[in-house]
C-alpha cells in the first residue's frame, strides 16, 4: 500500500480508534515540524495550530 492509501485509510469516515491515534500523531508531529521551521525561519516564535 502506497502513501495515498494509507492517508486515505487515515484521513477517511471510516476509522477506527488506532487510526484515529495515527492521525491525531500525524497532525502533531506535522504541526511541531511547522512550529520548529517557522521559528528557524524567522528568529520568532510561530504556533500553527489546527482546530
Amino acid at each position: 500500500m502506497g502513501i495515498l492509501g494509507y492517508l486515505g485509510r487515515v484521513a477517511g469516515p471510516d476509522r477506527t480508534p488506532a487510526l484515529n491515534h495515527q492521525l491525531a500523531s500525524l497532525l502533531a508531529l506535522v504541526a511541531g515540524i511547522l512550529n520548529s521551521v517557522g521559528f528557524v525561519a524567522v528568529a520568532f516564535y510561530t504556533s500553527h495550530m489546527t482546530v
